[in-house]
């Protein structure tokens, strides 16, 4: 009856991931692209400011 069941696998045998979350480099990645989306945010509320203080700006 139970031809188709193999026998559990020892501890020895088993593998472990390096853990939940991912690995360092994923943690960079997303620090990284973290910083550059805060200056990107940051640089469109500047030039909003800019455009308030002066609402016809002449193109450079």
């Amino acid at each position: 009856m139970s031809q188709g069941l193999s026998p559990a696998p020892d501890a020895s045998t088993v593998r472990r991931r390096a853990g939940v979350g991912g690995s360092r480099r994923t943690g960079r990645v997303m620090l990284l692209t973290g910083i550059v989306g805060w200056l990107a945010s940051f640089q469109l509320t500047l030039d909003d400011w800019r455009s308030l203080r002066d609402p016809a700006p002449s193109p450079r």
